[in-house]
Order: C-alpha cells, then structure tokens, then sequence
C-alpha cells in the first residue's frame, strides 16, 4: 500500500493525486483517504477534488418498512425492496405494483389490509338517525319494557 499524504491530495499531478485520480484503483485509495482523513470527494471536470470541510456522516437508510403476507400467509417485514427482490429473484415492477394498489398480489405477496381504528362501531350520522327517528328503540329499553311487562299481573 502506498502512503496518501493529506496535504499533496489537492496538488495536480502529485503521487496522493495520482493515486486517487488517475489510477485502476483510484476508487479504492480515496475510500481509504476518507477512512483516515474524513471528508467528501468531489467530481470536478474528470478529476476528484477533496473537501475536508465537510465531515462524513453515516449513511441513512432508504425506504421505509413493509409488512407484507407470503403466498403461505405469513407476515414478511421487507425493510429494502429492491435487495429483497433481488436476493428472491422476483421484479421489482411488479412488486411495486403491488404496494400501489394496481395489483393485488405477485408470486402470493400482498399487502397486509389496514384496519381502521375505531372507537365505536356506530358512526356518527347511525346515531344521529336513531335519535332522530321516533320509530327506533334502543335495545336495552327494550330487554326493560319486557321485563316489566312481565312482572305486572295480568287481570
């Protein structure tokens, strides 16, 4: 391996520079300079310049998490889609299809239905329309009416 100076990165035609830009393995020496010195390359015409102002940050992931049930219906947690498609062997088209709604299922993949989360089964506008009509009666005033009808003699 080769030593990579820090000040001659910069320097045309300098054997850090020659390294890290016109080289087979060029790609190699400057993640190795970024590993030992931090900092971003940037392209410039054909060539890499160095930027030591900017610090390296780890990457972010991509993407978001899917859930989805296998054709055997078990739930898959993908977290990137285009490697588990790759690694599965399945199109990544048609997979995305699925997560837009345009197809319902690929190879036994389909998204896993959202409930909605709802605090009562009745709506709003179901309970406006029974208070409203006279001619509705609640269930449990019904079970009363029955049960005192029932407790009164009859004559």
């Amino acid at each position: 391996m080769r030593p990579l100076f820090k000040k001659d990165i910069n320097k045309k035609f300098s054997p850090t520079w020659l390294l890290c830009n016109d080289n087979s393995k060029s790609k190699t020496y400057r993640t190795i300079f970024l590993e030992r010195f931090g900092g971003r390359f940037d392209k410039k015409g054909l060539y890499y310049i160095w930027n030591s102002k900017i610090k390296s940050q780890p990457p972010v992931p991509k993407g978001r998490t899917i859930r989805m049930l296998n054709g055997a219906g078990e739930i898959v947690v993908i977290e990137n889609i285009l490697k588990y498609c790759r690694d599965n062997k399945m199109s990544r088209g048609a997979f995305r299809e699925v997560l837009s709604g345009k197809r319902k299922s690929y190879k036994g993949f389909r998204l896993i239905p959202e409930q909605p989360v709802s605090v009562d089964s009745t709506t709003k506008d179901q309970e406006k329309e029974t208070i409203n009509d006279p001619d509705s009666v609640d269930p449990q005033e019904n079970e009363k009416n029955e049960e005192n009808e029932s407790d009164t003699p009859e004559i």
